[in-house]
């Protein structure tokens, strides 16, 4: 079962966005672009990077902040800097974003907004 979001980007049912990753670049920006989006459409999230959105969303946790940060960082340093051409650990960066994305999930929640992964249509 999959399923196509608003934002074009497909996830399957267990919600894994980096199966068509072939690259670090990629990699890191499906994930930021992911977080952007929920940042944006369920808290209200404005500024020009993701690092604007996160601060201005007051209610977030710490912990989620800094998991959000740390993502951030990896992704300016990417796109950024010259010769930071990988992540260092990919797995490392693709839980800590599930981890990032689930913290997200429940504070949604906890505010009584749905879900973001259920805007989603079954294709």
């Amino acid at each position: 079962e999959r399923s196509s979001c608003a934002m074009g980007l497909s996830w399957s049912a267990e919600a894994d966005v980096f199966r068509d990753c072939c690259c670090d670049v990629k990699l890191v920006i499906v994930a930021s672009k992911n977080i952007e989006h929920v940042l944006t459409t369920d808290f209200g999230a404005s500024g020009r990077g993701l690092h604007e959105k996160i601060t201005s969303v007051e209610d977030l946790p710490p912990f989620t902040k800094r998991k959000l940060r740390k993502i951030a960082t990896i992704r300016n340093k990417l796109i950024h800097e010259v010769g930071y051409d990988a992540v260092e650990n990919p797995e490392e960066f693709k839980r800590e974003f599930r981890e990032a994305i689930n913290e997200l999930r429940l504070q949604a929640q906890a505010k009584g907004k749905p879900d973001p992964f259920n805007s989603c249509t079954v294709q």
